[in-house]
């Protein structure tokens, strides 16, 4: 009878541990999350953020406010697309310890931008290539 008992225990924790296996384990057949087109990434400043295009490496700078129209808006950074391959998740950003300035990262081919925000016009966009 103890021994029956030992089976039957066996039994259900090997029916048990392949259920469990079989239920995360493996590959599976759900669809993956496709990476997102645009993605926003706040800078140090409370009411700015970059707006990138993953797939192009075009970066706006993104200005709210809460009671003035005048501070509210978006301004390119860099409006020419990188490449003629793009595809979502192609392109992102890395802050530096400089508030104003990000690097930009093609995760397909490795290049590099040094891209800098400014309230000012001419202080901002793309300040250089980091592949020389």
């Amino acid at each position: 009878m103890k021994m029956w008992k030992r089976l039957s225990l066996w039994g259900c924790a090997v029916i048990l541990s392949l259920a469990l296996a079989g239920c995360g384990g493996g590959a599976s057949d759900a669809p993956s999350r496709k990476p997102d087109v645009y993605k926003l990434f706040p800078t140090q400043n409370y009411w700015t953020f970059l707006k990138l295009n993953t797939s192009t490496g075009e970066v706006w700078q993104v200005h709210f406010a809460i009671d003035d129209d005048n501070a509210r808006g978006t301004v390119p950074l860099n409006a020419i697309p990188l490449t003629e391959q793009g595809m979502p998740g192609r392109f992102t950003l890395y802050p530096t310890n400089n508030m104003y300035n990000f690097i930009l990262l093609d995760q397909q081919d490795g290049r590099s931008w040094q891209i800098q925000w400014a309230f000012e016009e001419e202080n901002r966009g793309v300040i250089a290539s980091l592949d020389k």
